[in-house]
């Protein structure tokens, strides 16, 4: 009983030096970012084009006019970052680019703490923001230099002053929440939220419409330099607009001219509850649903607000999730999310005495639950690095190729590696422009058929690896190659030392019709 009890009087100093454990906390999600850091990997998919968009800020000394990136807070705040720290090659800015993302989620683990602390003890708050730190999907999001942590940093820092008893701090709030609009346009369902709960809140004061009026100024202030530049440039905000385009994309996904908004509903709904559920795996899923409901009993207006908060940020989720797959549309609830697994986790340590062992105790099932799924989810970087420098290799000595998952993957940044500083203009709607060319093989029964129903369109090499290419006149050529005495051996990855077997075959055309002419004339 003694040394329980000295357990608890040391654990008690977390809590009594509440920067020491913040700090701590931060080592700690630093810890896991820089363990799984994907170094020498690049950025692939939007990420890339936040970075064209981002290095055109920072060498042109302002927005780029000739085309046009959706969500360009982010790039434009990375931007001006590369207007003052400059590398010598594009892979130490995509290394850049990706550790201000982790430096953007560490950061955000303070104002989940402060959030926290506007409904806990400190204590209890603390648990809250370890949840945030150890948090593996937002890990792994943190690696990938694109929008979310930037985005999740600005709604937290809006939610802690929107919760203020500083009704200035209020007013601030909404120019929060105005960036976080510029970063992605959903943050405006967080405006339409705030709005309502500010009304109720603040319904019984005098001028209160009036001091709204002030709010929404200053969201409106804030937004309109950046607006009045897409607009300038691109014919829209790129806010409302988006939701101008819901109604054309509800008549696609339904196939009606006039548009199925229960089947839209439906549809909608049952996705957004799927990854909702996915997303609550590992460490969400043992609070939340407990929380939520501690909270609805809880009935007073700053718990109910979390609530409504939640419902109307799932909006854009819900309509992402009409013919979209990815889990983290719902990043952003994250922070609420934190809020609900402490009410609890407190209501849980309230049956104990010991209540600093028990949340010790909490912590580190956290940090176990946490490395175990980011363990059973780790990507292979030294493979994925392998395919960058072999698809680096296939963009500088071929043309036209056969299509090969990998290397579409990895085709824009190893040009751009390639090309680098001198990097080609996106098209104006913000799609990268490549040069190598890869064929479908889609019908063709035979590697022959293939290459004469391709030859016109510059068809000059092949590449095959050993991954189990679904292609079986592709399979043949890569286990007996010298059935094919058309094709020359240029490359092969296991003579450069790498373990994933790549071979790259050139056609040689005249070899070919000859032996085209042997085949059909026995």
């Amino acid at each position: 009983m003694q040394i329980i009890d000295y357990v608890e009087k040391r654990l008690k100093i977390f809590t009594e030096h509440v920067w020491i454990s913040l700090i701590l906390l931060v080592i700690g999600g630093l810890f896991f970012r820089v363990y799984y850091f994907p170094i020498g990997v690049p950025i692939t998919l939007d990420g890339l084009l936040y970075f064209w968009f981002a290095y055109d800020v920072s060498i042109l000394d302002h927005l780029p006019t000739n085309y046009y990136v959706e969500n360009d807070g982010w790039p434009t705040f990375l931007g001006f970052l590369l207007k003052i720290i400059h590398f010598e090659n594009f892979m130490d800015y995509v290394t850049f680019q990706r550790s201000v993302t982790v430096l953007l989620s560490l950061v955000t683990i303070i104002p989940i703490y402060l959030l926290c602390r506007k409904f806990f003890e400190i204590k209890y708050a603390l648990i809250g923001a370890a949840i945030f730190a150890f948090e593996p999907r937002i890990v792994q999001n943190s690696l990938l230099g694109i929008t979310d942590p930037l985005y999740i940093l600005l709604i937290t820092f809006s939610l802690v002053l929107f919760f203020s008893s500083n009704k200035k701090l209020i007013f601030v709030s909404f120019g929060f929440i105005a960036l976080a609009t510029l970063v992605r346009a959903e943050g405006l369902f967080l405006f339409i939220a705030f709005s309502i709960l500010y009304l109720i809140r603040f319904r019984y004061e005098k001028k209160m419409m009036l001091k709204y009026i002030i709010a929404l100024s200053i969201f409106i202030l804030v937004l309109t330099p950046i607006i009045s530049y897409r607009i300038d440039n691109y014919g829209h905000d790129g806010i409302l607009n988006k939701v101008i385009r819901a109604q054309n994309e509800i008549k696609i996904h339904t196939n009606d001219t006039n548009p199925n908004w229960i089947t839209f509903g439906i549809n909608g709904g049952i996705n957004t509850i799927k990854f909702l559920g996915w997303d609550l795996i590992p460490i969400f899923i043992f609070f939340v649903p407990i929380g939520f409901l501690i909270v609805i009993k809880k009935r007073n207006f700053q718990n109910l607000s979390i609530i409504l908060i939640s419902i109307i940020m799932l909006g854009p989720a819900w309509f992402s999730y009409l013919n979209n797959s990815d889990t983290r549309y719902l990043f952003v609830l994250y922070p609420l999310f934190c809020i609900f697994s402490v009410f609890t986790i407190e209501k849980f340590c309230n049956k104990f005495s010991r209540k600093n062992i028990i949340l010790g105790l909490i912590i580190i099932g956290i940090f176990l639950g946490a490395s175990s799924f980011l363990e059973y989810k780790k990507i292979d970087n030294h493979n994925e690095k392998e395919k960058f420098e072999i698809t680096k290799f296939i963009v500088q000595n071929t043309k036209t190729t056969n299509y090969v998952p990998f290397v579409n993957k990895y085709i824009q940044p190893a040009e751009a590696s390639i090309k680098f500083p001198n990097l080609p203009a996106p098209s104006y709607g913000g799609s990268i422009p490549v040069d190598t060319v890869m064929l479908t093989a889609s019908d063709e029964n035979s590697l022959d058929e293939f290459i004469v129903k391709n030859r016109k369109m510059g068809l000059s090499h092949l590449v095959i690896d050993d991954s189990g290419s679904e292609i079986s006149f592709l399979k043949d050529v890569f286990y007996n190659e010298n059935k094919f005495p058309y094709l020359s051996k240029v490359y092969d990855s296991s003579e450069n030392g790498f373990s994933m077997r790549v071979k790259i075959y050139r056609i040689n055309y005249d070899n070919f019709q000859e032996n085209l002419k042997i085949n059909t004339n026995p």
